[in-house]
């Protein structure tokens, strides 16, 4: 069972749980912004150039919406796959920073290495 739609022993469904929302206006990281939104216009200009470009050299309709979206597809797998490697690497690296932060805190405040004589 999912967690958006539960069902009851009764079969009848039950209504969606409240899942935690973000903030209204929360925006995500701006290289996330930038990189995604370059992707979107790129992809985007590509499918509609290669539709003109095909219907002006004399092909049909359904061969220009099939060039321009097997291209947009091949493009945006790309601009993906980009995208998924630079998340992962930001994620990645505030986890070390978050860590490192950890341990400093942590080596701080260890007993072990105060100079002072508790006894």
């Amino acid at each position: 069972m999912s967690a958006a739609k539960s069902v009851d022993k009764k079969g009848k469904k039950e209504k969606p749980q409240n899942l935690p929302k973000a903030p209204k206006g929360t925006r995500l990281p701006a290289l996330w912004e930038v990189v995604i939104t370059y992707a979107k216009i790129i992809v985007t200009l590509l499918g509609m150039s290669m539709f003109v470009v095909s219907y002006i050299n004399g092909a049909s309709l359904i061969w220009c919406a099939i060039r321009a979206g097997a291209a947009m597809l091949a493009v945006g797998l790309v601009f993906w796959l980009m995208y998924w490697m630079v998340v992962r690497g930001s994620l990645d690296l505030a986890e070390s920073l978050i860590k490192e932060r950890q341990n400093e805190i942590n080596s701080q405040f260890d007993p072990a290495n105060t100079r002072e004589f508790a006894g």
